[in-house]
């Protein structure tokens, strides 16, 4: 039987996005120098062991994220789990662009000429992947009418 998750979304949220997840977990945990260099140009702001409680939620979330992509997403065949969990993380990605926005407004950095290519990687990433997070949340391709987004609920049927 084929699954009802389009195969973009099961590659890109259950393969590709839990490593990215597990590699900053482990920058946050192990090399937060190295971390903090991907958003913050040490020129700008060079790190302090003051700020390691806060690296440590964010590896926390990432961990969090990883195991609800690598571990729940591929244990559930169910479209609404699979849009209802995208579009929580789709308001974690609005919220790094927002935050990443803001800096570079404040750091005068919203030439993208004059981003360095850590730049380039975590807003490309985030807004690519945010993008296709959006279309998975609303049902984009994953067709039998199902779900509120696309004509109904997911969850007929279900007894429990």
């Amino acid at each position: 039987m084929s699954s009802p998750i389009p195969l973009i979304y099961r590659l890109t949220f259950t393969y590709l996005e839990p490593i990215l997840n597990l590699s900053g977990f482990y920058l946050y945990t192990f090399d937060i120098p190295k971390g903090q260099a991907t958003y913050i140009p040490s020129a700008i702001l060079p790190y302090n062991p003051a700020t390691d409680v806060i690296y440590a939620q964010l590896s926390g979330c990432m961990l969090l994220i990883f195991f609800l992509q690598a571990v729940f997403l591929r244990y559930t065949k169910d479209p609404t789990a699979w849009r209802m969990i995208n579009f929580a993380l789709a308001l974690y990605d609005v919220r790094i662009l927002q935050g990443t926005y803001a800096h570079m407004v404040e750091h005068g950095r919203l030439d993208p000429l004059g981003w360095r290519h850590e730049d380039w990687a975590q807003v490309g990433f985030t807004a690519g992947i945010g993008a296709l997070r959006v279309l998975c949340a609303a049902g984009f391709g994953m067709g039998g009418g199902k779900g509120r987004f696309v004509g109904g609920r997911g969850d007929k049927g279900r007894t429990a």
